[in-house]
């Protein structure tokens, strides 16, 4: 790498990882590090990052929700890089950033889009959950059976078809994380999974045939 691009990949490195940048450059430098380790995954040391994205989803400061959509995209990259659980230490903070938004709520209303709180920053979420082993402990265990039990239980599997994409979208992210957990979660869960399978299998519109297989 030319040293005047290297010398950039160390600001932006140092700019998203720094509590002390502010959000607004804060987010895009998270967005653009998630970016560049794509690109050039052995320029970074991404161990260095495991303790500063840990304190990112555990602050609950003014305007940490903002930054936590960067934070994802990064935490996603790092993870097709390494053994996720490597960041298994984060795990427990992700399911209690998804369980504020998909159960209390906890956002400011310019983060709801249809009475979803923050829609795509909880699909980040959930794809993380897919890429680590079910939690050990049985506290977060708990929190993520009563988050997919949520977001499952909503919807009736005879209106399923008549939903908006942001939901589809929500509820194919749970599905994956209820299939991967397998036998840890409730078994009724995999019946209600069925249900709403079958429904977009047996649609007359191929594009929900196609979500549905």
């Amino acid at each position: 790498m030319p040293p005047a691009l290297s010398g950039l990949s160390d600001t932006i490195f140092d700019l998203a990882l720094s509590s002390r940048t502010s959000p607004n450059v804060r987010k895009k430098a998270l967005v653009c590090l998630a970016r560049m380790l794509k690109k050039d995954p052995n320029r970074f040391e991404v161990k260095k990052m495991y303790g500063p994205l840990g304190d990112l989803f555990e602050s609950k400061n003014s305007g940490t929700l903002s930054l936590l959509n960067g934070g994802a995209s990064l935490l996603l990259s790092i993870m097709s890089l390494v053994n996720p659980d490597q960041l298994v230490e984060i795990q427990s903070k992700v399911v209690r950033v998804l369980h504020r938004l998909a159960i209390t709520k906890e956002c400011p209303s310019n983060y709801l889009y249809y009475h979803n709180a923050n829609p795509w920053l909880q699909m980040k979420l959930y794809k993380a959950l897919q890429l680590w082993s079910p939690p050990e402990d049985k506290g977060t265990l708990s929190l993520v059976s009563e988050i997919v039990n949520k977001v499952i239980r909503k919807i009736d599997a005879s209106e399923v078809l008549s939903k908006n994409n942001i939901e589809y979208g929500l509820l194919f992210e749970v599905i994956n994380v209820i299939i991967h957990y397998d036998n840890q979660l409730d078994n009724k869960l995999i019946k209600n999974v069925t249900d709403i399978l079958v429904m977009f299998i047996g649609s007359s519109r191929a594009n929900f045939r196609y979500l549905g297989l």
